[in-house]
């Protein structure tokens, strides 16, 4: 299976007092160019405040003399925590813009705000938005000339503003031959996915290949914070899409799926986003066994904690798989909770660990991992955890095992 670019897709979100971020790029051709050349810009934005805003005026440089600037119209909040504005781009310079032009979301901080209409999905898991039809009759953006409006939603869970970076690539078409979708909990069972009401489940793995059964050339794509995944720059033909489903979950959609790309007479390779893969959690009977037990710089216990606990087994005739859970705790406010690392430790084995990447923001995670089986926790055990982020973090450590009857 050939590609052009590989792992693509899906646009970020977020949420945090801060500024939006703009980057462009300019040509003076309607010819494509390879390394078309930027702007950039700085903004502020509050869905709370003036319903019109100029976003940001950037200056241009040779061969251009003036600015483009950025207005974001009819800043409105709507119901199911959604926020939304009309975005239109203003030609301050003395040279014509040629499309395609595309508005791209670079990133979103911190992750809790999620894209909701982008047109497409460019190389690099980002959402764009396609302004090549909205350049004027003529198709082309004269000086001082105004494009047409693009609506732009974000889900927005908390009343605060938020911060956004954006790319303008003009002279480059969109993504193409892109097969994306999410694996997401299916509350209902139905095998339908809701993006309103039902989440995405992150760090799935899917693979997709050739259906003819070659796997010379698999690709293999993790699905988001969102439950999101996206493979770009694929060539026309029938693919197989599988999502490989940890232990615990059951499907409720067929898997694999079949994707079929077809090539048009001009070259263009189609996209399907919608190759979606739903599933229900198995939460099979279980005694805890140790905790909860709060850790973390919110916690009164600290960042740190060891300590042991005592657990009599009754016999083989009972065979356990043990589990540790993970949770965030319940709160009733706006909490900017974000985790560095975690670590947890049982009988001296480290069982658990998490490092969150250099330069992003993870929320705490709720996992229930199943931990090596055959595992045996009866008599003292130690227990050691340690968990480091953002001074309104905690997490609720417990371990339980889950009974198989014989």
């Amino acid at each position: 299976m050939k590609h052009r670019n590989l792992p693509a897709l899906l646009g970020v979100g977020i949420l945090t007092l801060s500024l939006i971020g703009f980057l462009f790029s300019c040509s003076d051709s309607p010819t494509t160019v390879e390394n078309p050349p930027e702007m950039t810009g700085t903004g502020t934005i509050d869905p709370q405040g003036d319903k019109d805003v100029l976003l940001s005026t950037v200056t241009l440089g040779d061969p251009y003399r003036g600015r483009v600037e950025v207005w974001a119209f009819d800043l409105t909040i709507e119901p199911d925590q959604v926020v939304s504005f009309d975005l239109v781009l203003v030609n301050k310079t003395d040279r014509d813009i040629f499309p395609p032009v595309h508005f791209v979301i670079t990133a979103v901080t911190p992750n809790t705000i999620e894209v909701l209409n982008p047109d497409g999905y460019s190389y690099h898991r980002n959402p764009f938005f396609d302004f090549s039809g909205k350049l004027g009759e003529d198709n082309i953006l004269s000086p001082d000339e105004a494009t047409g409006r693009a609506n732009v939603k974000f889900r927005w869970p908390d009343p605060m503003s938020f911060s956004i970076g954006f790319r303008i690539v003009i002279g480059e078409g969109p993504i193409e031959g892109m097969i994306g979708g999410v694996v997401f909990h299916d509350l209902n069972g139905d095998g339908v996915y809701s993006r309103d009401l039902e989440p995405g489940v992150p760090d799935i793995p899917v693979i997709l290949k050739w259906a003819s059964g070659d796997s010379a050339n698999e690709i293999t794509a993790h699905t988001d914070h969102f439950g999101r995944y996206g493979v770009g720059g694929l060539d026309a033909g029938v693919y197989e899409v599988t999502a490989m489903i940890p232990p615990g979950m059951t499907l409720t959609t067929p898997n694999p799926l079949l994707v079929t790309l077809v090539e048009f007479p001009d070259g263009t390779v189609t996209s399907f986003l919608e190759a979606h893969f739903g599933v229900t959690m198995h939460v099979p009977p279980f005694e805890r066994i140790f905790g909860p037990i709060p850790v973390g710089p919110w916690s009164h216990l600290g960042t740190e904690v060891d300590t042991t606990f005592v657990v009599f087994d009754p016999g083989p005739s009972r065979p356990y798989l043990y589990y540790l859970r993970i949770e965030p705790p319940l709160t009733f406010r706006p909490v900017a909770m974000y985790l560095d690392e975690a670590e947890v430790w049982l009988n001296d084995e480290m069982i658990f660990k998490f490092e969150c990447p250099a330069d992003t923001l993870c929320r705490p995670p709720s996992v229930r991992p199943v931990l090596e089986p055959g595992l045996v926790i009866e008599g003292e055990n130690r227990f050691r955890a340690k968990v480091l982020g953002s001074e309104e973090l905690m997490v609720s450590i417990s371990i339980e095992r889950e009974v198989w009857w014989k």
